[in-house]
């Protein structure tokens, strides 16, 4: 879990400074709408204190992204500890099987193999459900990358949530040892959203407005004051989101007393004005927690949530991911930076099959150039240049040379 931590250099970029300190411990980020998910906390920007890794269920970047291999999955066999969310402790591998009670989207897969390769790379079989009969599911759009001789990200698209997911490696007696396995759920794009609702229940003090849904607190106990309700009467709660996003998942938690008031709810997704999910509650007894999953990815401006009656909420998340422009990826849509410019990079991580473009390292391609090196994988020296800094790309220097040298690159002598 420790790979998902070299992207901070892309949100470090993105993230205002003035706002981290402003954040709340235990959150980040310019609006302050992430969550740490660190063991043992975060620093200001998300990253992990003292390079420890993720809680157990995340991964990914700034461990962001919720691991399905540990929400409700059963691993055949269960002596394996390549689900365990340990990179130290591996197991000898031949066939891994994981299986939900509930379908779930899938898109993309995270390996942890001691020298790995493409070819230690597990077939990967998915079906829709957990009868032997059921569809079987190819993996399309298929990209994979090996980062650091141990990590192997895959990344392929489903044309359908799946319940069952059977991984097949190297067929020698001994098996494959294989250390961890992630399999990416999405991320919460819920938090820190903006919500309005059609009116705000007051209680003495508390006033329980649309926000306390999206507080990151799933608490369903009323009287902490962290769920959102309305009065009575045909009322909604709305969240919109600041760009469009792919949906894979909703959750509802209810409220432990009065749950009833939630029977029957009704949840809209729009995108462009257009409808593109529409559910109704059909469930004859309330639920404490409602998980929804749409059989694809639902594209999502905004989404309501109505019921007539009184609509508590006690927290809502919505997993999936950013929907980026055409060579943009991640959370924040930071911009590819492969050495290709026609290749798409890897929609989640940003790395690039052809490598990092010129004046650009790392395995997300977006950490520039030390001042004095530059080119391809940083390996060129800058010349005698008056600021010592020269541009990352091809070795100019803005501001001239010092005496003595000349030329574009100050590299020739006069």
């Amino acid at each position: 879990m420790l790979f998902g931590l070299y992207l901070l250099s892309i949100y470090l970029a993105c993230l205002v400074p003035a706002s981290q300190s402003a954040c709340d411990q235990g959150w980040f980020g310019a609006p302050c709408q992430f969550k740490c998910r660190c063991a043992k906390g975060c620093d200001v920007s998300g990253v992990c204190v003292n390079a420890t890794s993720c809680s157990l269920g995340w991964f990914g970047p700034l461990c962001q992204y919720q691991d399905l291999a540990n929400i409700g999955a059963t691993a055949t066999p269960n002596t394996s500890k390549a689900t365990d969310g340990d990179d130290t402790s591996c197991s000898s591998l031949q066939n891994l099987t994981l299986s939900w009670p509930t379908a779930y989207f899938i898109n993309w897969v995270q390996f942890i193999i001691p020298n790995a390769s493409i070819a230690t790379l597990p077939v990967m079989t998915f079906r829709v459900s957990q009868a032997t009969n059921s569809t079987t599911l190819p993996c399309l759009n298929n990209q994979t990358k090996v980062y650091n001789t141990n990590t192997v990200d895959v990344y392929c698209t489903l044309t359908s949530a799946v319940q069952l997911m059977t991984l097949t490696f190297a067929s020698n007696t001994s098996g494959l040892s294989v250390c961890s396995i992630y399999i990416s759920g999405g991320r919460n794009l819920a938090l820190k959203a903006a919500t309005t609702q059609t009116s705000n229940y007051t209680s003495g003090v508390f006033i329980y407005d649309s926000s306390k849904a999206v507080d990151g607190n799933t608490s369903n106990d009323f009287n902490q004051n962290s769920c959102s309700s309305t009065n009575p009467g045909k009322v909604y709660w709305n969240l919109t989101f600041a760009q469009t996003v792919n949906v894979n998942r909703f959750i509802l938690y209810n409220r432990k007393d009065l749950q009833d008031r939630l029977k029957g709810f009704k949840l809209l997704t729009l995108s462009r004005n257009n409808m593109t999910f529409n559910y109704t509650d059909k469930q004859t007894t309330a639920l404490s927690v409602y998980t929804i999953s749409p059989n694809t990815t639902v594209a999502a401006d905004s989404i309501s949530i109505s019921v007539d009656n009184t609509l508590t909420l006690c927290e809502v998340e919505i997993y999936g991911d950013n929907t980026c422009d055409n060579k943009k990826f991640g959370m924040n849509c930071s911009k590819c930076r492969c050495n290709d410019t026609n290749e798409i990079c890897f929609p989640t991580t940003g790395s690039c099959l052809s490598g990092c473009a010129s004046g650009y390292f790392g395995d997300g391609c977006q950490q520039v150039c030390a001042p004095g090196s530059y080119g391809l994988q940083c390996k060129q020296t800058c010349g005698y240049c008056a600021d010592i800094v020269c541009n990352p790309d091809n070795g100019v220097c803005p501001k001239g040379c010092v005496d003595g040298y000349t030329g574009p690159q100050c590299n020739q002598s006069r």
